[in-house]
């Protein structure tokens, strides 16, 4: 990883763990609408320059899209990874408790969105096109998505709080 790269993810977690502690958002928090549109702003002032080195060399999860771990809070309050999407797709699926940002770094990526009926999850009217530099956040309470990347898509996730792996 380059020097500039550890730089810039370093800077990134501090604002976040500053970000956290000032609004006092914990493991039990949901994100308000409010604190949304300011970790949004965090998130889109943020520079992810040089993040292609970031994938040199590195080990990736995943068979279809590849995932990169970038960083995992010590007390799992948090997560970050970028995701290779090379053309794929996720399943749909609900997110997890506070919900995850997404900034798209390159390609674009669509957000389908879904809603469970009686009689199966169709999809919504709420798909929402993301291009580089935008910025998506999905949450259980927005009810279940699926993301679709371009073959040159790569994204930044934030997932709160982190992925718990068996």
């Amino acid at each position: 990883m380059s020097l500039k790269f550890q730089e810039i993810i370093n800077g990134f977690i501090t604002r976040t763990n500053s970000y956290l502690h000032k609004y006092s958002i914990d493991h039990n928090y949901m994100f308000s609408p409010k604190h949304i549109v300011r970790y949004g702003e965090l998130l889109q002032t943020s520079n992810w320059e040089d993040w292609e080195k970031f994938i040199e060399n590195r080990r990736y999860v995943g068979s279809t899209f590849k995932k990169y771990n970038i960083y995992t809070h010590p007390e799992n309050k948090y997560e970050i990874e970028l995701i290779n999407w090379g053309g794929h797709s996720t399943f749909i699926n609900t997110h997890i408790k506070r919900g995850c940002f997404i900034k798209v770094l390159s390609g674009s990526l669509t957000n389908e969105r879904y809603v469970v009926y009686k009689d199966g999850i169709k999809k919504s009217k709420t798909t929402i096109h993301a291009g580089p530099n935008d910025i998506c956040y999905n949450h259980d309470q927005l009810g279940f998505h699926k993301l679709i990347g371009s073959k040159d898509t790569h994204s930044i996730h934030i997932y709160f709080p982190a992925i718990q792996r068996t």
